[in-house]
């Protein structure tokens, strides 16, 4: 198929724009390339996903090269007010270095809308020329991230971004999906919560790089530093089979205390996984899961697609909701009836 000419497509995203165009613009930093090139990795049009997967195809050669770091945390602990001082501080150390942030919103579940007010949140840090901070609605997955996070990050790579930043939704112990895509995961603590006894449990602790206790300042000062000690002894007692034990650091990212700390504690990671090579590994990883993750979409829409109806999808569903069928038994059903297909 020819690409030399979006006006082939029917996308309104893109119609008139050369495809050429496009790869060389991304290629060479530009945001209005790199923002279009996302909306239609965004987009459930057919026609935009065959665009944007030719895009990505053509531009793997230029990907990897970045930091991919992630940024959980329940809500109200201050994760976008984090972000923007991490990377003020960052860009205060390594001004040459550009910065990518995706921040994942929730949306709504009736009509799939998304405030996406995380940017208004980063103001600042948002206008700095070396800048890209690109919200995404989360579309209702679970996992604290979205389902085209992973992409978004290679086209962020190829326009030449040497960190990339992910704030997750923030919903507690299931954010092992934007674990799993990074490779650095940071997980932002309050004190003064009531659930320092997380720390004992299984989840999110198993995943986690780095933990800073944020908003230590005032009269949280205190309790941070108890908080600090809890998780330490936990990391310690958890560490027999880790090459890795996370540090608990102190942060305020109001007052802007102990947040050039992280940076240099996560550099310390990051070269750590370098000697080790946990980070290639990583890496394969991370392109292994998103595979695994399309795979499971695409195979579940076509199912829904209109040229499967021989599959007898809806009447397997009546069943299903009347009580005349086990829901496992009617997904082997339907699976049988595509391979059939």
């Amino acid at each position: 198929m020819c690409f030399t000419n979006f006006r082939c497509f029917k996308s309104k995203k893109l119609k008139l724009m050369n495809y050429n165009e496009t790869i060389e613009g991304i290629l060479k930093g530009s945001r209005k390339h790199l923002a279009k090139a996302i909306s239609l990795l965004e987009s459930y049009r057919e026609d935009d996903l065959l665009i944007a997967q030719n895009l990505l195809d053509e531009l793997m050669p230029s990907t990897g090269k970045s930091y991919r770091i992630g940024i959980t945390g329940i809500p109200g602990v201050g994760k976008s007010t984090f972000i923007e001082a991490f990377g003020e501080e960052i860009l205060k150390f390594e001004p040459k270095k550009k910065i990518a942030v995706i921040t994942i919103d929730p949306s709504s579940p009736k009509r799939g809308g998304s405030i996406l007010g995380d940017k208004v949140r980063m103001n600042s840090l948002s206008r700095h020329e070396n800048v890209f901070v690109r919200p995404s609605p989360s579309k209702g997955e679970q996992g604290g991230g979205a389902l085209k996070t992973y992409e978004t990050c290679l086209l962020m790579e190829a326009a030449g971004y040497d960190i990339i930043i992910i704030e997750t939704l923030g919903v507690g112990q299931s954010e092992y999906k934007v674990g799993q895509m990074v490779d650095a995961f940071l997980l932002l603590h309050m004190p003064a919560t009531g659930d320092e006894l997380q720390g004992m449990k299984r989840g999110i602790l198993e995943l986690v790089d780095l933990l800073i206790i944020n908003k230590c300042d005032g009269k949280l000062e205190h309790e941070g530093k108890l908080n600090k000690k809890i998780f330490e002894q936990v990391f310690h007692l958890s560490a027999t089979k880790k090459k890795w034990s996370p540090p608990v650091l102190l942060a305020s990212s109001k007052e802007k205390e102990g947040v050039g700390v992280v940076w240099q504690e996560l550099k310390k990671f990051l070269l750590h996984q370098k000697k080790t090579r946990d980070f290639q590994k990583k890496r394969e990883n991370q392109a292994l899961e998103c595979f695994n993750q399309q795979l499971i979409f695409k195979l579940n829409k076509k199912i829904r697609e209109k040229e499967t109806k021989l599959l007898s999808y809806e009447a397997i569903q009546e069943k299903i909701k009347n009580g005349l069928l086990c829901p496992s038994k009617a997904a082997q059903i339907v699976l049988e009836n595509l391979m059939k297909a």
